[in-house]
Order: C-alpha cells, then structure tokens, then sequence
C-alpha cells in the first residue's frame, strides 16, 4: 500500500486493495485483465515480456533494453511510447528502492484494450532482497547503461530510448518527486525496522536518482 499510494500514475485505486492474513500475509490487487458489468464480462488481452520478446524459460535473463526495444516496437504512437517508457522507468527506481529483486519476464506485462497497447498496472513488488534464498534480479541493465554496479545511467537511457527526451526527462524528474514521498511513507505507516534496516532497501534511492537528472537532456 505504501509503494502504490506514493507511486504516480497508479491505474488502480490503493483503497481496492484486499489484505489478507495468513501464514504469510498478502495484499491483493483488483484483476486489471477484465472488467464486469451486470450482464457480462470484458476481457482483455495480457502479454509478459517474455512472451513479448518470444522468449521461453522460467526466470530467463533479460536486459531491460531488450525490453524497451521491444515495447517501442509495438507501441506505435511517439506520445504514448513515451509515457510508457518513463513508467517503465519509473517502477526500475521503484524496484531497487523497496528491495524487489525478483524482477523476472512475468512480473511485468502489457495490457491490450481499446486497440492500444500499454504497460499493464505494476504487481508483484515485495522486498525479495529479504528473502533466506537470496532472490536475484534476472532483467538488468547492460554495462552500458550503468553508472556503476546498482545504479542505471537514467539520463543515458532517456536520451537512447526516448523519441523526445525533453518530454521524457521532465516527466521523469516529476514522478520521481513524488516517488521521494516513499522513505516518509513508510515510516509514518509503521513499516517493520528489519525492513527499513535491511541493506536491499533503499527507500531514499528515488531521491538520489532525481539529483543528477538535469532539467533537461544533455
């Protein structure tokens, strides 16, 4: 709930979100694949990205320029690829922040509807960096875009990636403005201090990030 009230660009109310206690707690998201009316179901298509990018395996190591190649590929409108590229973006920082490693082809997906392709709402973010079996990112960043081990050249990305890197960089820098909400939030919503503590999460990572992202691209 924290990540989701302080993510921008939410397509899902947090308040919808179901928790459910059990042996191991977990807090449920609306189904965004379909939408039901009185008298009937609309479903809608969903694709994982290594369904896009026709790959097979559980757990396969991608790169996330594999990934961004591939959503420029079928997204066909410039604004819209855009958009979907700062999200995509958007949720890398958000991964790295809260500690989510398991970062594999399934845990992100594009959603079909209305004749438009879109990344789907995100799902599945948890601090896996905290799990006993050491869970490990399997989509990275190549070398290239790398500033160093753990942190991704954004500015690098966005000039690469982006068809207008000016629109891309400014709302970059704005939804990461609301991302740095993350650090407070969590602490003021009582997150456990084995959380907080942990060397994986990094809840002040958003604001590091946005410092060194110029205003506009160089």
């Amino acid at each position: 709930t924290i990540l989701t009230a302080a993510a921008p660009g939410s397509r899902w109310d947090y308040r919808t979100l179901t928790l459910l206690e059990g042996n191991i707690p977990s807090l449920w998201l609306p189904r965004f694949d379909r939408s039901m009316t009185q008298s009937d179901e609309h479903r809608v298509g969903v694709e994982s990205m290594y369904c896009l990018n026709k790959m097979v395996g559980n757990g396969a190591r991608m790169h996330h320029e594999t990934v961004l190649t591939a959503l420029r590929r079928s997204i066909k409108d410039n604004d819209h690829y855009d958009q979907n590229l700062c999200d995509y973006l958007i949720r890398d920082v958000a991964n790295a922040a809260t500690g989510n490693t398991d970062n594999h082809g399934r845990n992100t997906s594009i959603i079909k509807r209305d004749g438009e392709l879109r990344l789907s709402p995100a799902y599945d973010i948890a601090p896996m960096a905290m799990d006993d079996e050491g869970i490990s990112p399997t989509t990275v960043w190549s070398g290239r875009y790398r500033k160093s081990h753990e942190d991704p050249d954004y500015t690098s990305i966005i000039k690469d990636f982006a068809v207008d890197a000016s629109a891309v960089v400014s709302n970059f820098r704005a939804k990461l403005s609301q991302l740095c909400r993350l650090n407070g939030m969590a602490r003021e919503l009582g997150l456990p201090s084995s959380a907080l503590k942990h060397r994986r999460v990094d809840l002040m990572r958003p604001a590091r990030v946005l410092e060194p992202v110029p205003s506009a691209p160089r």
